[in-house]
């Protein structure tokens, strides 16, 4: 069966092509995502 890993990977995978397809990639880090500022 599926790891909770995958679920968490397909997160990751997903923010960071949303985040390229924005352009803020380098100005959002994953690590401190979501950040309120």
């Amino acid at each position: 069966k599926s790891a909770p890993r995958t679920r968490a990977a397909n997160t990751v995978l997903a923010i960071r092509e949303m985040a390229q397809r924005h352009g803020f990639l380098d100005k959002v880090t994953i690590t401190s995502w979501p950040m309120r500022g």
